[in-house]
């Protein structure tokens, strides 16, 4: 469990609206996902079109799934932006957004 004060998170809450870009979604129970950055709109694109992913939802900040981890002794919140689900059954978490020039 990664928070015992919020043990469950849930893309119900992903109901609003936004003058970002967006794009459809066809791979994912959301009818469609913001983009923050060009790296984020591709990975999206690769999500959808790749025959071993079976269903992908993006970690929008309304979901706010974080995985708490430590290094080099200070605490640190690794934020992914998609949770994957692929067609074996394994699931995965990614992450996309440029960070300093490079993906991060």
């Amino acid at each position: 469990m990664l928070n015992t004060f919020r043990p469950y998170l849930s893309t119900r809450t992903v109901d609003y609206t936004t003058i970002r870009p967006v794009v459809p979604l066809t791979k994912s129970h959301l009818n469609a996902a913001v983009t923050y950055s060009d790296p984020e709109m591709w990975a999206i694109g690769l999500l959808e079109e790749a025959d071993f992913v079976d269903f992908f939802a993006p970690n929008d900040r309304r979901v706010g799934l974080t995985i708490p981890y430590e290094y080099q002794d200070a605490p640190h919140q690794y934020v992914p932006d998609f949770l994957v689900r692929l067609r074996d059954g394994r699931r995965s978490c990614s992450r996309s957004r440029a960070r300093r020039g490079a993906l991060g």
